[in-house]
């Protein structure tokens, strides 16, 4: 064992939810367990290091991209209110998914639910506020911003998908004087740069908030076990950027969604 090693580690064996740390004299000290156990300790000390770290350069460029969301968010409730507004009462968009849940990796997606637009429990309906929610949008949004957009209504929940481009989003209102977003430098190749330069976003629509939306309902489950045991966060954080990394985040095609991978390390670790 190393003579620069922390003195100020338990004893072993040592008593159940004992704080009792004396300073073992590592010239007697020949038990291999005593030493896997301090070996292990270092790791686990390495390892947790390693994944505050890591949290921090995530939330620190998240909180950066929030604010792009948090903008675009507002701008598709204004479409929508524009849209439905003079049929439909209490029109809102709301966040939900790991991003309302702070659960978002910088280049994660945003989606976004619409709610007071009756559709009165018809599909056909449904569908057509679906299609004029996506033409407002496209009208709306400068084509150098809104780069890509689709509507998918032959599914159980019909979503439009858009694609914004954060670098022309900033210029864009940068040139009106209206800019409320901090600048992010998108020409560059680490982190903060070519990564983030574009935000997807998904958006359905509900009938009301206290609908039935299973994504309002998870929102509520993730929020109260990460108030319950704060350490999800970062060891979510860190496992969902590695399987982002090697592409294993996708559930369509094998992969582990945010909240399936939450599920699953709630049920590992408390």
């Amino acid at each position: 064992i190393p003579q620069s090693l922390d003195h100020n580690l338990p004893a072993y064996p040592y008593p159940f939810g004992s704080y009792h740390t004396p300073q073992p004299d590592y010239n007697q000290i020949n038990d291999p367990t005593y030493r896997q156990y301090i070996y292990e300790i270092l790791i686990y000390q390495k390892i947790s290091k390693q994944i505050m770290d890591e949290t921090t350069n995530i939330t620190l460029y998240s909180d950066l991209i929030q604010k792009y969301r948090i903008g675009i968010k507002k701008e598709i409730e204004k479409v929508a209110m524009e849209a439905f507004g003079q049929f439909h009462k209490n029109v809102e968009a709301h966040i939900y998914g790991s991003v309302a849940a702070e659960l978002a990796l910088p280049e994660s997606d945003m989606d976004l639910m619409i709610t007071g637009v009756n559709s009165f429990g018809s599909t056909q309906a449904h569908a057509s506020n679906i299609t004029e929610m996506h033409n407002a949008i496209k009208e709306y949004f400068d084509e150098e911003i809104l780069i890509s957009s689709v509507s998918i209504l032959n599914t159980q929940v019909p979503i439009i998908k858009l694609k914004f481009n954060l670098e022309k989003y900033y210029e864009i209102h940068d040139a009106k004087g209206d800019i409320f977003v901090p600048f992010i430098n998108f020409a560059s190749t680490d982190a903060s740069g070519s990564s983030l330069k574009e935000l997807a976003v998904d958006i359905s629509m509900s009938d009301s908030y206290e609908g039935a939306h299973m994504g309002l309902k998870q929102n509520a489950f993730v929020k109260e076990k990460l108030e319950q045991y704060p350490v999800l966060r970062p060891v979510c954080l860190t496992l969902k950027k590695l399987l982002n990394v090697n592409g294993f985040n996708d559930p369509y095609t094998g992969g582990l969604g945010s909240y399936g991978l939450f599920i699953m390390l709630y049920a590992a670790l408390c």
